[in-house]
């Protein structure tokens, strides 16, 4: 585990001041490339009917962003697969989102291998001229992220734009797996659909094995209305493979305006074109931190007018602060509501909720998510590929070290087979200590 090889390093530099005479190359473990704002596409010219790229520097990621944004030749990188071989701190520069026109032009279209890697500190904070806003802009046309953890973000949409989220502003007809997110997210002017993760998913996009702790905040209280979800802030257009399957929220939810829906996963689905719906399957929402100016139009996992909700896991009681009174609120048992089924007036343009719809069918309430059965329940629904694990506060996945507790037994372990004396540079006692860092 990453977190363990940097502790055994730790280690043997206080076993003795020779060490220090070590070249630096045994400890290059987890390195990390600091952003210093500039733009780096060396990679890729000269090399532009290549199928696979990889990159390592904060710039060349940047260098992404300017092929595909691109007015006059984007590359959209259909048909190619870009590797993160390096964690990146993006160091708190304003970035410039990959795909910042729409599902049309100027959006990212090929394959995103971050090989679970970590970008740190990505921040934007919206101009009047860019309507972006995350790591990726527009991700469509059987574009693909996955494997990748972006954590401490810092996004602030000031603007007119529609759509924010972390990961990616819109996923359209593309996949995202395997991939984390933390930090914060704030809309301040105007409707959006906000999402801790992507903010607006359309047609058969997939969502497979992601999660988030970011810290979705909408202060907008105008007319007009957000979508909020912990994970997903809208889905239109769904199709039959319209898909969010093992995901979790652990982050926190909190919304200023009367009139918006609000989820831990998905802030709402209307499908006005038909009735597809999206599947949402063996999710979970972890936290209570879940609000808004109205709670009664919270849902821990969604609202939606075609329901397809299955063996997901969600809180039994709201936030400490937030009281659900039977008088106002008759139907909520005291509760927020998991999944809402909507009935929608196009006419009228408002939407409510199917009173007859029972909820149970989608899964069940805990009051504990570290215990044995909430682990055993996810992994026995788990779609292929999926692994579970225990988790610090709740089941999380195999990859996702950054929620894991690591195991101090190998630690132990290879302290005892640290060489007695490193006191002289020998090319035997360097071959040792390389040996006992790459087997863990």
């Amino acid at each position: 585990m990453k977190i363990i090889k940097k502790i055994i390093v730790t280690t043997l530099l206080s076993l003795s001041l020779a060490v220090t005479f070590i070249p630096i190359d045994v400890f290059a473990i987890n390195t990390v490339d600091k952003w210093d704002g500039t733009v780096d596409t060396s990679w890729y010219d000269n090399h532009e009917n290549d199928s696979e790229y990889h990159i390592t520097t904060a710039k060349q990621l940047a260098g992404i962003a300017k092929l595909v944004n691109d007015k006059t030749v984007s590359e959209s990188f259909k048909g190619k697969t870009i590797y993160l071989d390096n964690d990146l701190d993006l160091a708190g520069y304003e970035w410039t989102s990959i795909g910042n026109g729409s599902n049309f032009a100027r959006y990212f279209a090929g394959t995103f291998n971050g090989q679970y890697h970590i970008i740190n500190h990505l921040s934007h904070h919206t101009s009047e001229n860019d309507f972006r806003n995350g790591l990726f802009g527009i991700v469509s046309s059987g574009g693909i992220i996955k494997n990748l953890q972006v954590i401490n973000a810092d996004i602030v949409s000031n603007d007119d734009s529609l759509i924010a989220g972390v990961l990616a502003d819109w996923v359209n007809a593309g996949t995202v797996e395997n991939c984390y997110t933390s930090g914060k997210i704030e809309n301040n002017n105007g409707h959006k659909f906000l999402g801790g993760l992507i903010g607006q998913c359309t047609a058969d996009t997939q969502i497979k094995g992601c999660a988030s702790d970011t810290n979705v905040v909408s202060t907008f209280s105008g007319d007009d209305c957000d979508t909020v979800g912990g994970l997903i802030g809208q889905w239109e257009t769904s199709k039959a493979a319209s898909l969010i399957t093992d995901c979790w929220f652990g982050g926190s939810v909190s919304c200023n305006n009367i009139n918006s829906a609000v989820a831990g996963i998905l802030g709402a689905n209307f499908d006005f074109r038909g009735p597809s719906g999206v599947i949402i399957r063996n999710c979970m929402v972890s936290t209570k931190n879940i609000t808004c100016a109205e709670p009664g139009n919270i849902t821990w996992i969604t609202a939606a007018a075609t329901v397809l909700v299955k063996n997901c896991i969600w809180p039994d009681t709201p936030p400490a602060d937030v009281t659900l009174d039977e008088e106002t609120y008759p139907d909520n048992n005291g509760n927020y509501f998991a999944v809402v089924r909507l009935i929608v007036d196009w006419d009228a343009g408002t939407a409510s909720a199917d009173p007859n719809f029972d909820q149970s069918k989608c899964g069940k309430s805990v009051s504990n998510f570290t215990l044995a059965n909430v682990l055993t329940e996810l992994q026995e629904n788990a779609s292929e590929g999926i692994k579970w694990v225990c988790g610090i506060n709740h089941p999380t996945f195999s990859w996702n070290e950054l929620n894991i507790l690591a195991d101090y037994t190998k630690v132990n372990e290879a302290k005892s087979k640290i060489p007695n004396d490193l006191s002289i540079y020998t090319d035997e006692s360097v071959k040792s200590l390389k040996d006992i860092l790459a087997s863990i």
